[in-house]
């Protein structure tokens, strides 16, 4: 979907604050919203393999703060992460890849997914294979201040269209930056790349392995919607 039609729809407005008494599927938004409200949410732990273990080295989180050099999405800025485990330059064959949507979500040591801390034990425990993970956010228009609508917007335009766009978006502008970062290039069995995200970042990876499987034979979808 094209940003003209995107704004003519509407979907770039807040559901909640332009209709605070809205129906969907003959359900109050008051409705919706209690019933997600699910009290067991509030004992979620992580996994065992994302809490922190004695004796286990903790890989390299790299920044790229404010990339703004994008091809396929131009006019648009986002950060990027490049995560190394230790040990990596020791390996002699390329290092296999995961993509994760909405990548600060995922990256984060307290949150619920604690990524680079459950590559980190799978690797040393050698679970896993030494690979590099790449943290993406959705871009924000250059010229517009960063906020969570503004980030919101630009999200929808890129994780909820069918077309390759996103695919590409990683093939040439992500992965050539991230290789940069690393020093050396990630395998390229697509058996040996993932791509994961959530909600629309979950459908968005989905449709990127479909419209590219040549680039990803994997798939981490959470409720991808």
């Amino acid at each position: 979907m094209d940003i003209e039609t995107y704004q003519r729809l509407g979907l770039h407005r807040n559901f909640n604050e332009v209709n605070p008494d809205g129906f969907v599927n003959n359900r109050a938004n008051a409705e919706i919203a209690k019933a997600l409200a699910v009290p067991g949410d509030g004992h979620y732990h992580p996994c065992p393999e994302a809490m922190k273990r004695e004796g286990v080295a903790e890989g390299e989180v790299r920044s790229i703060r404010g990339y703004d050099a994008s091809t396929v999405f131009p006019g648009t800025r986002r950060d990027i992460w490049v995560y190394t485990p230790s040990g990596l330059d020791q390996l002699d064959n390329p290092p296999g890849l995961l993509v994760f949507n909405d990548g600060a979500y995922y990256l984060d040591r307290n949150g619920p997914v604690r990524a680079t801390r459950v590559l980190d034990n799978l690797v040393a425990a050698g679970e896993l294979d030494p690979l590099v993970a790449v943290f993406v956010m959705p871009g924000a228009r250059n010229g517009v201040p960063a906020s969570e609508r503004a980030r919101r917007d630009t999200r929808s335009i890129e994780y909820d269209s069918l077309k390759p766009d996103y695919a590409r978006f990683l093939d040439e502008d992500v992965l050539p930056l991230a290789e940069e970062t690393v020093g050396r290039p990630f395998d390229a069995d697509p058996a040996r790349r993932a791509v994961c995200g959530i909600s629309s970042g979950g459908i968005c990876a989905f449709n990127a392995a479909w419209h590219r499987p040549d680039l990803f034979g994997r798939v981490i979808s959470h409720c991808g919607s």
